[in-house]
Protein backbone atom coordinates (compact mmCIF):
# COMPACT_ATOMS: atom_id res chain seq x y z
CA UNK A 1 0.00 0.00 0.00
CA UNK A 2 0.80 3.22 -0.69
CA UNK A 3 -0.02 6.79 -1.27
CA UNK A 4 0.43 10.32 -1.39
CA UNK A 5 -1.30 13.87 -0.77
CA UNK A 6 -0.94 17.23 -1.21
CA UNK A 7 -2.66 20.01 0.32
CA UNK A 8 -2.21 23.91 0.46
CA UNK A 9 -3.87 26.62 2.13
CA UNK A 10 -3.88 28.88 -0.73
CA UNK A 11 -5.66 32.02 0.80
CA UNK A 12 -3.14 33.83 1.40
CA UNK A 13 -2.42 33.93 -2.37
CA UNK A 14 -5.70 35.53 -2.86
CA UNK A 15 -5.95 39.49 -1.54
CA UNK A 16 -9.52 39.29 -0.97
CA UNK A 17 -9.56 35.89 1.28
CA UNK A 18 -6.74 36.99 3.58
CA UNK A 19 -9.76 39.28 5.46
CA UNK A 20 -11.89 35.79 5.79
CA UNK A 21 -12.24 34.87 9.84
CA UNK A 22 -11.69 31.05 8.68
CA UNK A 23 -8.94 29.01 6.60
CA UNK A 24 -9.68 27.86 3.52
CA UNK A 25 -7.28 25.06 1.51
CA UNK A 26 -7.19 22.36 -1.27
CA UNK A 27 -6.46 18.94 -0.79
CA UNK A 28 -5.28 15.77 -3.17
CA UNK A 29 -4.83 12.79 -2.32
CA UNK A 30 -4.07 9.12 -4.05
CA UNK A 31 -4.04 5.76 -2.31
CA UNK A 32 -3.12 2.47 -4.37
CA UNK A 33 -3.00 -0.91 -2.78
CA UNK A 34 -1.93 -4.40 -3.90
CA UNK A 35 -2.19 -7.67 -2.15
CA UNK A 36 -1.71 -11.22 -3.58
CA UNK A 37 -2.13 -14.12 -1.56
CA UNK A 38 -0.66 -17.26 -3.39
CA UNK A 39 -3.04 -20.32 -1.82
CA UNK A 40 -0.95 -23.16 -2.74
CA UNK A 41 0.10 -23.04 0.97
CA UNK A 42 -3.16 -23.29 2.23
CA UNK A 43 -4.96 -26.32 3.36
CA UNK A 44 -8.05 -25.86 1.18
CA UNK A 45 -5.79 -25.34 -1.89
CA UNK A 46 -5.12 -28.78 -4.49
CA UNK A 47 -1.63 -29.18 -4.84
CA UNK A 48 -1.61 -30.22 -8.20
CA UNK A 49 -2.21 -26.41 -9.46
CA UNK A 50 0.81 -24.43 -8.55
CA UNK A 51 -1.15 -21.34 -10.26
CA UNK A 52 -3.79 -20.80 -7.50
CA UNK A 53 -3.40 -17.20 -6.17
CA UNK A 54 -6.29 -14.39 -4.45
CA UNK A 55 -5.45 -10.93 -5.35
CA UNK A 56 -6.90 -7.50 -4.55
CA UNK A 57 -6.04 -4.32 -6.20
CA UNK A 58 -7.42 -0.80 -5.20
CA UNK A 59 -7.21 2.41 -6.41
CA UNK A 60 -8.39 5.82 -4.98
CA UNK A 61 -8.38 9.52 -5.35
CA UNK A 62 -9.71 12.77 -3.33
CA UNK A 63 -9.83 16.47 -4.23
CA UNK A 64 -11.21 18.78 -1.50
CA UNK A 65 -12.15 22.49 -1.02
CA UNK A 66 -11.57 22.53 2.88
CA UNK A 67 -12.59 25.29 4.97
CA UNK A 68 -12.08 24.77 8.94
CA UNK A 69 -11.99 27.61 12.11
CA UNK A 70 -10.03 27.45 15.09
CA UNK A 71 -9.97 28.31 18.37
CA UNK A 72 -8.15 27.50 21.58
CA UNK A 73 -9.37 24.09 21.90
CA UNK A 74 -12.06 23.53 19.41
CA UNK A 75 -11.27 23.14 15.16
CA UNK A 76 -14.49 22.75 13.36
CA UNK A 77 -14.09 21.94 9.62
CA UNK A 78 -15.91 21.35 6.53
CA UNK A 79 -15.23 19.98 2.80
CA UNK A 80 -16.77 19.60 -0.16
CA UNK A 81 -15.39 17.49 -3.15
CA UNK A 82 -14.91 14.50 -5.57
CA UNK A 83 -13.72 10.92 -5.19
CA UNK A 84 -13.11 8.29 -7.41
CA UNK A 85 -12.40 4.65 -6.20
CA UNK A 86 -12.10 1.75 -8.08
CA UNK A 87 -11.39 -2.53 -6.58
CA UNK A 88 -10.49 -5.01 -8.41
CA UNK A 89 -11.11 -9.26 -6.24
CA UNK A 90 -9.78 -12.13 -8.52
CA UNK A 91 -9.17 -15.70 -8.09
CA UNK A 92 -6.66 -17.00 -10.62
CA UNK A 93 -5.35 -20.51 -11.56
CA UNK A 94 -6.85 -23.64 -12.33
CA UNK A 95 -9.12 -24.72 -9.76
CA UNK A 96 -10.77 -28.65 -9.75
CA UNK A 97 -14.50 -29.28 -8.35
CA UNK A 98 -15.20 -32.82 -7.71
CA UNK A 99 -17.78 -32.89 -4.53
CA UNK A 100 -20.83 -33.04 -6.30
CA UNK A 101 -22.79 -35.77 -7.40
CA UNK A 102 -22.19 -34.33 -11.21
CA UNK A 103 -18.68 -35.57 -12.71
CA UNK A 104 -15.68 -33.54 -11.58
CA UNK A 105 -14.60 -30.34 -14.05
CA UNK A 106 -12.28 -28.02 -14.01
CA UNK A 107 -12.28 -24.14 -14.17
CA UNK A 108 -10.14 -21.39 -14.68
CA UNK A 109 -9.86 -17.92 -12.95
CA UNK A 110 -13.29 -18.85 -11.64
CA UNK A 111 -13.70 -15.54 -9.60
CA UNK A 112 -13.26 -12.02 -10.88
CA UNK A 113 -15.18 -9.34 -8.98
CA UNK A 114 -15.04 -4.98 -10.10
CA UNK A 115 -15.95 -2.39 -8.33
CA UNK A 116 -16.30 1.51 -9.15
CA UNK A 117 -17.57 4.52 -7.45
CA UNK A 118 -17.01 8.03 -8.11
CA UNK A 119 -19.02 10.91 -7.28
CA UNK A 120 -19.02 14.08 -5.31
CA UNK A 121 -18.40 13.69 -1.46
CA UNK A 122 -18.85 16.39 0.95
CA UNK A 123 -17.77 16.05 5.05
CA UNK A 124 -18.26 17.72 8.42
CA UNK A 125 -16.72 17.51 11.56
CA UNK A 126 -14.56 18.55 14.51
CA UNK A 127 -11.31 18.06 16.75
CA UNK A 128 -11.09 19.10 20.46
CA UNK A 129 -7.35 19.22 21.71
CA UNK A 130 -7.47 19.07 25.57
CA UNK A 131 -3.44 19.17 26.46
CA UNK A 132 -2.03 16.05 24.79
CA UNK A 133 -5.34 14.33 24.31
CA UNK A 134 -7.41 14.86 21.07
CA UNK A 135 -10.91 13.40 20.10
CA UNK A 136 -12.59 14.16 16.78
CA UNK A 137 -15.53 13.24 14.75
CA UNK A 138 -16.56 13.29 11.01
CA UNK A 139 -19.35 12.76 9.22
CA UNK A 140 -18.85 12.34 5.17
CA UNK A 141 -21.66 11.92 2.73
CA UNK A 142 -21.00 10.57 -0.72
CA UNK A 143 -21.92 7.05 -2.34
CA UNK A 144 -21.27 5.38 0.94
CA UNK A 145 -21.89 7.64 3.59
CA UNK A 146 -19.41 7.24 6.65
CA UNK A 147 -18.99 8.31 10.61
CA UNK A 148 -16.39 8.22 12.06
CA UNK A 149 -14.36 8.96 15.53
CA UNK A 150 -11.57 8.78 17.42
CA UNK A 151 -9.03 9.71 20.33
CA UNK A 152 -5.51 9.80 20.21
CA UNK A 153 -2.52 12.02 21.52
CA UNK A 154 0.70 13.67 21.01
CA UNK A 155 3.88 14.66 22.57
CA UNK A 156 6.73 16.63 21.55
Amino acid sequence: MWGFGIRNEFKEFIPVFKLLPFSMSAFFGMTKYNLSWDLKDNDYANKAYKDQKLSTDATSYTARLLVSKSIPVLTVYGGLGYNSNSSDYKLKGHYQYANSPLPPYQMVDPFNLSYTSTGFVANAGFRVKLAVFMLFADYTYANTSMYTAGMGFTFR
